[in-house]
């Protein structure tokens, strides 16, 4: 789509806003930029609940507002913002989160070793892993919303050289090597 083309998406947003009145959230990542600025659209009907901003918190940590009608996004950034500063909530910290977050890193684990042999599976699965861990790092031996991966590598290097060598050591490993790193990742974050 050629945003030039298409004239005002601000009207074009708003009309649609204002004409449909659903509930609805739409995720459209646009691959070009406008008025100078790569877009990524996030749309939904107000007010915001408190669990979308929960779910928005961390890709919002960085967001810029291009057009606002009203201080709505102003408020919501807001609202973002005092969820980030408290961190995660304590319904984040149980057992069961932790069990449930682990198995999920194992089983990609379990899934890398399988597909040693077949290259494009196993990229699928050592990056799901990685990704995770980055998450994980944060949200488990942390109690922090996670950072894009831009902004968490240099402060892992700061906050935790030894895990950010395991992130490098995973990045450039071979498979065998970033199987048993992945191990110690796991050990390190799930330390029971």
């Amino acid at each position: 789509m050629d945003l030039a083309q298409e004239g005002n998406m601000e009207n074009i947003v708003i009309g649609i806003l204002s004409s449909l009145h659903i509930q609805l959230l739409i995720k459209i990542s646009l691959g070009q930029n406008w008025r100078g600025e790569e877009i990524e659209w996030e749309i939904f009907s107000l007010p915001v609940s408190d669990s979308l901003i929960h779910n928005l918190s961390p890709k919002l940590r960085d967001a810029q507002l291009l057009f606002d009608t009203n201080k709505i996004g102003e408020e919501i950034i807001g609202r973002v913002n005092e969820r980030l500063k408290k961190g995660l909530p304590e319904s984040s910290r149980t057992i069961e989160k932790h069990v449930s977050a682990k198995s999920f890193v194992v089983s990609k684990l379990g899934r890398m070793i399988d597909t040693q042999n077949d290259m494009e599976m196993y990229i699928k699965y050592s990056s799901v892993f990685y990704l995770k861990m980055v998450n994980n790092w944060y949200n488990f031996l942390h109690y922090e919303y996670s950072k894009n991966l831009y902004n968490a590598l240099p402060e892992i290097e700061t906050r935790d050289p030894v895990f950010r060598k395991m992130i490098h050591d995973f990045i450039f490993g071979s498979p065998v090597q970033q199987i048993e790193v992945g191990r110690q990742m796991i050990s390190h974050i799930f330390k029971n």
